[in-house]
């Protein structure tokens, strides 16, 4: 939330817009959290770009409603992209997570 909201004043958009993008996909993630403990390394890339999917396309739908002009779906796309070839570093930190969990030990 507060990410979203610094987001917002950051680039001068409206107030709510990235905290609600960003939350949309935390709660996908945190309702079905019981289901991605334990799973392998492709469902939780599966996982990964379904939550950024959400979140990008909550972004693309507040902002067409806002704006009342639909953004271009290539930078979109771009965007999509970028983030989802970052799921390296973020396996890194689930992995990290999961190391330090005791459930798992």
């Amino acid at each position: 939330l507060a990410t979203g909201l610094f987001l917002d004043l950051f680039w001068g958009g409206p107030a709510g817009l990235w905290a609600v993008s960003v939350l949309a996909p935390y709660g996908l993630v945190l309702s079905a959290r019981s289901v991605l403990t334990g799973q392998s390394e492709l469902m939780r890339l599966v996982w990964y770009v379904t939550s950024v999917a959400v979140a990008l396309g909550t972004g693309y739908f507040l902002t067409s409603l806002d704006s009342l002009a639909f953004p271009n779906l290539w930078a979109v796309f771009w965007q999509f992209l970028a983030t989802c070839l970052l799921y390296p570093m973020a396996h890194r930190l689930i992995a990290r997570f999961e190391d330090a969990d005791v459930r798992f030990r």
